[in-house]
């Protein structure tokens, strides 16, 4: 039989971990054939997404994929709508919108207009992923991975949902600081896990703090041997854009 073909050039990674995958600037390209957690970084363009350095005018698109920016044709997806192919890689959006490694989303200039973002949300920093500079739009409210953003005395912020559905950041009264994997009790006002962390379990179930991350890994990548997953669901589905860090298998 004839040798197998040899991998693609590029240094190893795990598609799983998104922008953190590889060196900002770089994409993890999943390996043909290969397992899940198997990959190849591959430089990007160094395009700035919102920018105008894409001069080919039949790649005058910037589109972000893990942590790497390319020039392509902008496609036709709309805000909102999943922008990743059967094999998990990102698809460019519609012009003016970036592919988040989950939904189309509207980039943002980082110390710009405080009204840049759809629902008054705040802009994310995500030029250390990438390597060029650039923002993503966050929710409204607090940084509930950083805590930022609650003056008040007594309160902390947490991870919360507006009309059961839209993700926001909410100041809450401080009701302890359990630690990441602890047992944790939420009440109507909010939790006692400590911030960055979200007090979920199953139905009827003891309930823990997670940590929190955005499905990206633009702003809050989860640490070496996790991976950020879609496990927050609302009764209309799962949220989009957060999730909690799984440990990889």
């Amino acid at each position: 039989m004839p040798d197998a073909a040899p991998p693609p050039p590029g240094i190893a990674c795990d598609p799983r971990l998104n922008a953190g995958a590889c060196e900002p600037g770089s994409f993890c390209v999943p390996l043909p054939g290969g397992e899940v957690y198997e990959g190849r970084c591959q430089a990007g363009d160094g395009c700035r997404p919102g920018g105008d350095d894409c001069p080919d005018p039949a790649r005058p698109y910037c589109h972000v994929k893990g942590g790497g920016t390319f020039c392509t044709a902008a496609g036709d997806l709309r805000a909102g709508e999943s922008c990743l192919d059967m094999l998990g890689i990102p698809q460019p959006c519609r012009d003016g919108l970036v592919c988040n490694n989950d939904v189309c989303q509207t980039p943002c200039a980082v110390g710009g207009p405080a009204d840049q973002c759809p629902d008054n949300g705040r802009c994310a920093d995500a030029s250390d992923a990438l390597g060029v500079e650039a923002g993503l739009c966050a929710p409204l409210g607090c940084n509930f991975f950083t805590g930022d953003g609650c003056a008040e005395a007594g309160t902390k912020c947490t991870f919360g949902l507006r009309n059961t559905t839209v993700v926001v950041g909410a100041c809450t009264p401080d009701l302890g600081r359990v630690a990441e994997g602890e047992v944790c009790t939420e009440e109507a006002v909010g939790h006692d896990c400590d911030v960055g962390l979200h007090c979920i379990g199953p139905l009827g179930g003891e309930a823990r703090c997670r940590r929190l991350c955005d499905i990206g890994g633009y702003e809050a990548p989860c640490p070496e041997g996790y991976r950020c997953t879609q496990a927050i669901a609302t009764p209309r589905g799962p949220v989009n854009t957060y999730g909690l860090c799984i440990r990889n298998l």
